[in-house]
């Protein structure tokens, strides 16, 4: 047990424990009966709080042996109450002489010699509570029945002493404990280091004191005061034992990861870029990172305590109030960039994120800001490039595409010149149509591109569209089949989409074009338009669209070719390509973008032995029929 105390705390403990030997030995002189009902009750009051341990500490204490001495010793302490109150002298029990007490210490201590060996036996297995409380509780009651009815053997006999049936259980017991001494040091690995000893040293003391009882002639005699310490200090140790590695051990355990995890998280908040801070629900900051006092201008963030963070917005505390409004009444999370003012005047970028706490502390809000004063110029100043180099390119690009038409076509100038001439358009219509299609993602991701629907007749989008690319398809030897409804389209062929033509171009461009790069050499590729009807929109298509199927143009474009696995995840998202030696990985991801704006639906499918299938769902259009004047 002192391995357990701390080493300069050792000398006040012994010399303590010493000199309470002292004191009782003296009360036991002055009267046995007294000293023997405080030392009971003591240990009665030890042996039952190492069963409310157990009970208490039964999640972490997971060992055996210390669960079912955990649950014996509730009826140990029970029979060791009965012995105290039946002592002679006491007078609880008339009728009933010094062998009532003595017959009720055999049973205790029959008992808890069995139960140590048979925790040392149990070890490693495991031991439900609630069978072993029903066990100890049956086999406790019958002990009393035996003992209060004389079913039990005698113990003690008035002017003779012990009887040979006392002695000989007292030494069954010694011998049933060293036995379990044994088998607990060859299994100390099941325990804590601390544990063993403890546990030994209660053994120990439990087989010394039956030795001092089984020597006894009077029961006031020397040797019952020898008995009665040694037992007291052996439940000691096992109480200590059952607390060491039900509560000490593994709240001690929690303490240290809790002093880690908070020096863990208090580092991770001191050292974060972001400023991190709590306010209370009229603004003013109740704690804060250096990153936040950095951000805002703030020599050390004990300074910004206390200060409303209103003082920061533009507009002061009525701008504040109208942004973390949200998030005052409710639980989402506020996300608001603004342009805040630190402390010196300067303007700072802010993107501000907060949210309600939980718990105890749901009158307060946690909040972090970031500076994104570097990511806006940079922002503005990409925009501002976007917009000059779209529109400063867009009056040279057509004298270019004009020049090269008008070369194209003059029937005087020689076949070569011709074909220059058509080769300058060409590529002035190809820089054209990739300055528009930026200008167009760029709206289309803000969210600023106002589509112009209208009906459009998508068999002639599709037939310019393959036009397009036809330079691509016959370079790889490739056919491009157009169907309507399953059949090839003849002239005539009409089916309307409500669309803006210039954005679908865009997209049917991109999605053709991906399917002809995708698709080997020598094959078809498959552009099959389903017009509105009860089952144009099925199967896989008709879990991405959420309108009447109707009244709904199913466009399905298949190649051969197979999305690579580490591509399908993210194919319509920027960048994604595999394996092309050309082009952005953006042709998809404008795609999707431009369907969706126009209300419209894109989804895929992709495997090595069907090849790829796209499909895009769009609003039908009925044809407009000219009303006569």
């Amino acid at each position: 047990m002192l391995k357990t105390i701390h080493a300069e705390e050792r000398f006040v403990t012994v010399a303590m424990l010493g000199l309470l030997v002292v004191a009782l030995f003296v009360v036991s002189r002055y009267d046995y009966l007294l000293f023997h009902g405080l030392m009971e009750m003591v240990s009665v009051v030890i042996c039952a709080s190492i069963f409310f341990l157990t009970v208490h500490a039964r999640r972490h204490l997971e060992n055996a042996a210390l669960r079912l001495l955990g649950v014996a010793f509730l009826s140990i302490s029970l029979l060791n109450l009965l012995h105290t109150l039946a002592y002679k002298g006491m007078g609880v029990f008339p009728g009933y002489d010094a062998n009532l007490p003595t017959q009720l210490w055999v049973a205790l201590r029959q008992m808890s010699a069995v139960t140590f060996l048979l925790a040392a036996l149990l070890l490693g297995r495991k031991v439900r509570l609630d069978i072993a409380a029903g066990a100890y509780a049956v086999l406790t009651a019958a002990l009393i029945w035996a003992v209060f009815t004389g079913n039990f053997p005698d113990c003690f006999v008035e002017g003779r002493g012990l009887t040979p049936f006392k002695i000989r259980t007292e030494f069954a017991a010694m011998l049933m404990l060293a036995w379990a001494g044994v088998l607990f040091y060859r299994r100390r690995e099941y325990f804590d280091s601390t544990v063993v000893p403890l546990l030994l040293s209660s053994i120990t003391l439990s087989a010394l004191a039956g030795v001092a009882f089984s020597v006894y002639v009077g029961v006031y005699d020397l040797s019952n005061f020898t008995g009665h310490m040694l037992l007291l200090f052996s439940a000691l140790c096992l109480h200590r034992a059952v607390f060491v590695t039900g509560v000490s051990t593994p709240y001690a355990l929690i303490s240290r990861k809790l002093r880690e995890a908070e020096a863990q998280f208090r580092g991770i908040v001191e050292n974060s870029a972001e400023g991190l801070f709590q306010m209370d629900r009229e603004g003013r900051i109740l704690a804060a990172n250096p990153a936040f006092a950095r951000v805002l201008g703030y020599g050390d963030a004990a300074l910004a305590l206390g200060q409303p963070l209103s003082r920061h917005f533009p507009g002061g505390p009525q701008e504040f109030r109208q942004v973390v409004e949200p998030a005052l009444e409710g639980s989402k999370v506020l996300q608001h960039e603004l342009a805040a003012q630190r402390l010196d005047g300067m303007r700072v970028w802010l993107s501000l994120s907060v949210l309600p706490a939980q718990g105890e502390e749901a009158q307060r809000l946690n909040g972090s800001l970031r500076d994104i004063s570097t990511q806006v110029q940079m922002e503005n100043l990409r925009q501002d490039v976007e917009r000059i180099l779209q529109h400063e390119l867009r009056s040279p690009l057509s004298g270019i595409l004009g020049l090269g038409r008008v070369l194209s076509e003059d029937t005087t100038l020689p076949p070569t010149v011709r074909d220059m001439g058509g080769m300058i358009a060409d590529t002035g219509w190809r820089l054209l149509r990739m300055t528009d299609e930026s200008m167009a993602l760029r709206r289309l991701e803000e969210g600023t591109y106002i589509p112009e629907l209208g009906p459009v007749e998508l068999l002639e989008v599709l037939e310019r569209v393959r036009m397009w690319h036809a330079t691509l398809s016959g370079r790889k030897a490739l056919e491009v089949r157009l169907l309507l409804d399953g059949e090839a389209t003849q002239a005539g062929s009409s089916c309307l989409v409500r669309a803006d033509e210039h954005l679908l171009e865009h997209a049917l461009s991109n999605l053709l074009k991906n399917a002809l790069e995708a698709t080997p050499k020598g094959t078809t590729v498959t552009v099959r338009v389903d017009s509105p009807h009860e089952g144009a929109v099925s199967g896989h298509a008709a879990q991405f669209w959420q309108g009447d199927p109707a009244k709904a143009v199913h466009v399905v474009i298949h190649n051969l070719g197979e999305v690579p696995k580490d591509v399908r995840g993210r194919f319509f998202e920027r960048y994604a390509t595999s394996g092309k030696t050309a082009g952005t990985g953006l042709g998809t991801h404008i795609a999707r973008l431009a369907v969706l704006a126009q209300g419209g639906g894109i989804a895929f499918t992709s495997s090595a032995s069907e090849g790829t299938t796209l499909h895009v769902i769009l609003p039908g259009a009925e044809r407009k029929v000219p009303v006569a004047p």
